[in-house]
């Protein structure tokens, strides 16, 4: 990203620096960052998927999220030590002012509004702009700047609806349990395993099992008032169900299935 300076002697400047760097006078703010050798005064994390949430495990750095952001990292193992929720309201850095706003994407991912009397920057990392089975989208916010995570950026990405991926889920699932096997889903215990509990609680009576690290995050997401009908594999009940082999398993990616 190339450094952005307001024209006429204007101190607004955004850049790449480990993360997205925006300064305004002595505000050094960082959204995201992903090294220890940033340089900021405060560092925003968007949400709690690793490869944004690094901060909490950057040392020395003081660190602003969603309150369930911090409930995820927490149940991650990380200790927050100089972290603090942000509100609904915000967060001051003189004339500097960070408002969050919801991105749509996982619990507690947020994208942030900038304000500074040059102008107004509005960064999110990844984001959502359709209602799925757990996110209303974001909404339009009104900016001069807008950073935006582009991981599918290109026109060349066309995904199906969700929808058909839905029902090609639920056709796959049923027709490996007719072959006697379990139809097991490997994703991201935050976001596309609760989407897959959803999708399975809704349009079938199949039931699911997830693994304990997906289990966790599944409680968190019932704490904020969430329905998800599942059974964690630790259980009796879903042993026994895990034998009938009548029911789907979701785990976390890169786990070693061969047990």
């Amino acid at each position: 990203m190339p450094e952005r300076s307001a024209e006429d002697g204007q101190d607004l400047r955004i850049a790449w620096k480990g993360g997205v760097s925006i300064e305004h006078t002595d505000a050094k703010l960082m959204m995201d960052p992903q090294s220890n050798h940033v340089d900021c005064s405060y560092a925003f994390v968007s949400h709690a998927h690793l490869d944004h949430s690094k901060a909490f495990r950057l040392n020395g750095l003081s660190v602003s999220s969603s309150k369930q952001t911090g409930d995820i990292i927490s149940d991650y193992g990380y200790r927050l030590d100089n972290w603090r929720p942000l509100s609904d309201k915000g967060i001051s850095f003189g004339d500097v002012e960070v408002v969050p706003h919801s991105s749509g994407h996982v619990l507690g991912s947020f994208e942030f509004e900038v304000s500074t009397p040059e102008g107004t920057a509005l960064f999110t990392g990844d984001f959502n702009t359709r209602f799925t089975k757990t996110m209303k989208p974001a909404e339009p916010i009104p900016c001069d700047v807008l950073i935006i995570e582009a991981t599918f950026g290109s026109p060349s990405f066309i995904f199906p609806t969700e929808e058909d991926i839905s029902e090609d889920m639920i056709d796959w699932a049923k027709d490996t349990i007719r072959k006697r096997k379990i139809p097991t889903f490997q994703t991201d215990p935050l976001g596309n395993a609760q989407e897959i509990i959803r999708i399975f609680n809704e349009s079938t009576s199949i039931p699911v099992a997830t693994h304990w690290r997906v289990s966790r995050i599944n409680r968190i997401y019932e704490s904020y008032g969430y329905k998800l009908n599942y059974l964690d594999a630790k259980t009796k009940e879903a042993e026994e169900i895990i034998s009938s082999g009548e029911l789907i398993f979701i785990a976390p990616k890169r786990l070693d299935l061969s047990k």
